[in-house]
């Protein structure tokens, strides 16, 4: 599900008035809880879970208007960062940088891997330590990357980064028959980049732009390059 349709569904949960009887309030978590644990702040459904209960046990009525405002305003926060990610998601369509934008093409491929919510996958022949630095920011659990002898600098950092983030899943492949540069969003959504993405990305002029096109070829010649390529050690 992407952001702009669960910003919806969860607008459209916000109570306008109070519940007609228990069975309504019961409905109304349910659905509310199923819909913040898709998002990657695991924040707000942890805080509204944890007071679903209050809600469903004969307690007073203080305790229960205490815990409802709590889910409410875990319900409200959420949509209003997800209308901030939605802005950002319409402003991102593609972009020329010039020569010597290094920070402005770092700034930009993070916002574009940053959408990943679940899966990401990137291929790359000549990528650094400065990818891992970035994929670990992103709410994406199940990451790939396909490049080709990444330095040394790049292994230590995998290697540290699967250590702190044991919730990722980070797998790395190597194939010396790469070329082309893109990132793979939940297997849906798909960007370019004419240069490679490391530390002199920038350096020279280059374009990222999303690939509109051909979507699913492109999915299919990653998934098999990567059944084809040598695993990481």
């Amino acid at each position: 599900m992407d952001n702009k349709t669960l910003l919806a569904e969860l607008e459209s949960l916000v109570p306008k008035s109070s519940f007609e009887s228990q069975s309504a309030v019961i409905e109304w978590t349910s659905k509310v809880s199923a819909l913040l644990n898709k998002l990657p702040n695991k924040d707000y459904y942890e805080v509204f879970r944890a007071n679903i209960h209050y809600l469903c046990l004969p307690l007073s009525a203080n305790l229960q208007n205490s815990a409802y405002n709590i889910m409410k305003s875990q319900l409200d926060s959420a949509i209003e960062e997800l209308k901030i990610k939605t802005r950002e998601e319409q402003e991102i369509q593609g972009k020329h940088f010039q020569a010597n934008s290094y920070l402005d093409i770092q700034k930009y491929v993070s916002k574009i891997i940053s959408r990943a919510n679940n899966m990401l996958w990137i291929c790359d022949p000549y990528l650094d330590q400065l990818i891992i630095e970035d994929i670990t920011l992103v709410g994406a659990n199940k990451i790939k990357i396909l490049t080709n002898n990444p330095p040394e600098i790049f292994k230590k950092r995998l290697a540290a980064a699967k250590k702190q983030f044991q919730e990722k899943t980070i797998e790395v492949r190597l194939n010396n028959n790469i070329h082309d540069r893109y990132f793979i969003l939940d297997k849906s959504e798909i960007w370019s980049i004419g240069t490679s993405y490391n530390e002199k990305a920038g350096k020279k002029p280059t374009t990222i732009q999303q690939v509109k096109d051909d979507a699913e070829k492109i999915i299919a010649d990653y998934e098999t390059i990567w059944s084809k390529s040598e695993i990481l050690k």
